[in-house]
């Protein structure tokens, strides 16, 4: 059985996918994007909690040739404080991007 995602981490993942493919690229048959893992841990500090995320993903629909950029990523009950590709490496079944994520959570 496939695991489930958070609400955040779907969240998140939905604001990705809208970062990372344009819409006209989107094909049903052939998905532009697949989750190959999906880690969340839990964060504190003194002022602030929220969570870490990092995220594989193989873009399997082509995309700009330039890196990805993940500024003003938008989700609903949390701040984006950082969001990030750690590692971008061509393969056979696409682009694999290992990205960092950190949230902030805010007061709903």
């Amino acid at each position: 059985m496939r695991p489930m995602l958070s609400e955040a981490q779907g969240r998140l993942l939905r604001a990705l996918t809208r970062a990372l493919a344009a819409p006209e690229t989107m094909n049903r048959q052939s998905p532009a994007l697949v989750v190959e893992s999906f880690e969340t841990t839990d964060w504190s500090s003194l002022t602030f909690a929220g969570q870490r995320h990092r995220i594989t993903l193989i873009v399997t629909e082509p995309v700009s040739a330039d890196s990805p950029s993940f500024d003003g990523l938008i989700l609903r009950g949390s701040i984006v404080a950082e969001a990030r590709v750690i590692s971008a490496v061509v393969a056979v079944t696409g682009l694999v991007l290992d990205i960092a994520v950190m949230t902030i959570d805010v007061g709903a």
